[in-house]
Formats: C-alpha cells, structure tokens, sequence
C-alpha cells in the first residue's frame, strides 16, 4: 500500500525532504532511523508513532511503504487515510516542482 512519486531524480527529492526535516521546516513529520533503515511518522500527538513510512529510491520513482506498529496486523482506515493524506499533503506543498505524478495505491 504505497505512495508513489515519480520523479527524474528521486534521490535528490529525499534528500530535499530529509533537509527539510532536519531544518525544522517539516514540522509535521519525523524522520527516524533503526538498523539502518529510515521511517517516517506522523507528529501530532493523536497520530504519532499509528505507522511508518519507508522510502525506496528507484530509478524514476520514490517509493514509501507504510509499516506498521508491531502488535497489531493492520490500522484503522482512520490512521490509514490520515498517514497517507497527510504526507501526500506534505511533498505536494513543499516539493510539487520536483516531480511529475503521486499515486497512492490500495492494494
């Protein structure tokens, strides 16, 4: 169930996004690491730490699978649509110049 952003440079545009991040000009998403891996989440404290984001950079696409929280199998639509919205809402507002298509698949 991913979000996918297609891109001619999908490296640059997550890097972008991670300076951004640690610029504090992102407030509403965080970036953290564990075994080498990074995921994203949502901040405001209703929704924080509900599921993860982890990017894969391809040849013309960004690409953020969501994760979620280890007990439990699946989030609500709620959290579902929030998490999805909301970083869509994120590249969409501080990037839209840097790609050509975002798609979010159900399935």
């Amino acid at each position: 169930m991913p979000i996918s952003v297609i891109t001619d440079k999908p490296a640059e545009l997550l890097a972008s996004i991670n300076k951004k991040l640690v610029e504090d000009k992102i407030r509403t998403w965080k970036k953290e690491t564990h075994n080498n891996i990074d995921y994203y989440t949502h901040t405001p404290e209703q929704y924080f730490h509900k599921a993860w984001f982890t990017p894969t950079v391809k040849k013309d696409e960004l690409y953020f699978a969501i994760v979620y929280p280890k007990d439990i199998a699946a989030i609500s639509k709620a959290i579902y649509g929030i998490y999805h919205g909301r970083f869509v809402e994120m590249i969409t507002s501080h990037f839209y110049e840097t790609y050509d298509i975002t798609t979010i698949t159900v399935k």
